[in-house]
């Protein structure tokens, strides 16, 4: 029974990862194609808000890069 949990465990972190990557990749998009490089105040508090949304330690690394 503890291989099942740490296997559910293991595979909604590797989904969650997922789920994070996905979402910054949307939002690069956007800033790309639709904004081109200079977004909107609008566009910036969405991305705000979804950066106080994320675990502290994916901050850390988008801050860092």
């Amino acid at each position: 029974m503890e291989r099942v949990i740490l296997y559910v465990c293991g595979a909604f972190q590797v989904l969650s990862h997922m789920l994070v990557l996905f979402l910054v990749i949307m939002f690069a998009d956007e800033l790309l194609k639709v904004h081109k490089l200079k977004p909107n105040q609008n566009w910036r508090l969405h991305f705000e808000n979804y950066l106080k949304t994320i675990p502290v330690y994916y901050a850390a690394v988008s801050v860092a890069v």
